[in-house]
């Protein structure tokens, strides 16, 4: 028999259709936020190494920016650097270990691990290239940066005009880069030729 309303299930069908395709516009959506998100990144890691100079070596990451590790993801893919990323927080470290193992990246390249940033884990003049997250992250000090950070070496402050560390002009050359902060080690007196840690 012929429903009372034979243009009932016809809106029914036109409402459920509706929501599929908002629903599919939505995923869409948060796909294409995802990729240019990624694209971002991408374009930010390449940046970061042509105007830092600094194109292979030991790669320091302080913060878990955002804890999607995506910067340390796309440095790593570059194929020059060990990536290493430090936080304080065992929530974001977490995270982003997850990031990166969701990637397939977790490995000798690209690792997180969680450290007082107070006193970094490295030895003197060891770092290449050192990226601060967040220009005001807790327990960063400019004193264990000179240390870690290696002669002719980088500390990229991203959005470093809002920083409150101070740097020697003696020790360092400080340039703007944008909204960032470019920061290199000189070469001082005292200093020799060797660029390792330790000599062997």
């Amino acid at each position: 028999s012929m429903p009372s309303n034979p243009f009932g299930a016809l809106r029914l069908d036109s409402r459920f259709a509706a929501c599929v395709a908002i629903g599919l516009a939505t995923m869409a959506s948060q796909s294409c936020l995802k990729a240019g998100e990624s694209i971002s990144k991408t374009g930010e890691a390449v940046a970061i190494t042509k105007e830092s100079g600094v194109h292979h070596g030991l790669c320091v990451i302080l913060g878990c920016d955002g804890g999607d590790a995506t910067l340390a993801i796309e440095l790593s893919k570059q194929g020059n650097f060990l990536v290493q990323i430090l936080d304080s927080s065992a929530e974001k470290v977490e995270k982003a270990r997850n990031a990166i193992t969701s990637n397939g990246m977790y490995g000798d390249l690209l690792s997180v691990a969680q450290s007082p940033l107070s006193e970094l884990p490295y030895a003197d003049n060891l770092v290449n290239l050192l990226i601060l997250t967040n220009p005001r992250l807790d327990g960063v000090s400019a004193d264990e940066i000179a240390r870690v950070v290696m002669p002719n070496g980088v500390a990229w402050i991203q959005n470093g005009k809002a920083s409150l560390l101070k740097f020697s002009p003696q020790e360092f050359r400080v340039e703007e880069k944008g909204a960032n902060l470019k920061i290199t080690k000189l070469w001082t007196a005292g200093m020799d030729n060797w660029t390792h840690h330790a000599h062997g």
